[in-house]
């Protein structure tokens, strides 16, 4: 696996799988069978919400993912302050090759290109 296979990988996992999981927990999830207070309140909240401002919270929800997800490539290239002051290299191996480097700017790119 290459750095552009790691990454469509990545975007079909957090990009596809997680927001349409996210968006039909939304929808299809009864306030009354949730636990959590938290999962409650949002259920609650997203009620409120008319078809055109649930499609604006999705959109919001999947722009901070692909925040998210390219800040975190970022950190992994090397392109970020280090955490904590860490002041070493990051390394993705794959069969002992180092794939990290260009990730976000690929995983961007890819989002650019299909207009997301």
């Amino acid at each position: 696996m290459n750095d552009y296979e790691f990454v469509k990988e990545i975007r079909n996992d957090i990009i596809a799988h997680y927001l349409k999981d996210c968006c039909d927990m939304f929808k299809n999830t009864d306030i009354k069978d949730a636990t959590d207070p938290y999962w409650q309140t949002a259920l609650k909240f997203f009620a409120e919400l008319d078809d055109s401002q649930k499609q604006i919270l999705f959109r919001i929800i999947r722009q901070v993912t692909v925040d998210t997800t390219a800040t975190l490539f970022a950190v992994l290239d090397g392109v970020t302050a280090p955490l904590g002051g860490y002041k070493g290299d990051f390394e993705l191996l794959v069969d002992g090759t180092n794939i990290a480097g260009d990730l976000a700017d690929i995983f961007l790119a890819a989002e650019e290109e299909e207009g997301a």
